[in-house]
């Protein structure tokens, strides 16, 4: 599934660039693309790249698609900045020690 989900949202950034060749944002999508490769992908997170993958093939108009491809990619970016600064989980210890025990 995340790789179908990464697929196709390089698919319509490929289909964007031949419709709108050069058009700003397009290298910002690729390179966002590429990072998120990279990273552990949530359900939610995935969700968010399918959204922003449809909007990218529903675009027609284009000084539209200019537009929406400098706002895909910052989402994109943002998305991608939220998942790789995330704190992580403080790891829950397998035990603990009572340090009120009185066998010592």
């Amino acid at each position: 599934m995340r790789s179908s989900v990464l697929s196709r949202a390089q698919a319509a950034v490929t289909r964007l660039n031949r419709l709108h060749q050069n058009a700003t944002g397009i290298e910002g999508l690729n390179q966002a693309l590429r990072e998120l490769e990279n990273l552990q992908l949530g359900s939610s997170e995935l969700e968010a790249i399918r959204r922003i993958t449809d909007r990218l093939m529903e675009v027609v108009d284009g000084s539209e698609r200019a537009t929406y491809g400098q706002s895909a990619s910052k989402q994109l970016r943002e998305l991608r900045n939220r998942i790789a600064h995330a704190l992580p989980e403080a790891p829950r210890p397998a035990y603990a020690l009572d340090e009120e025990e009185d066998d010592a």
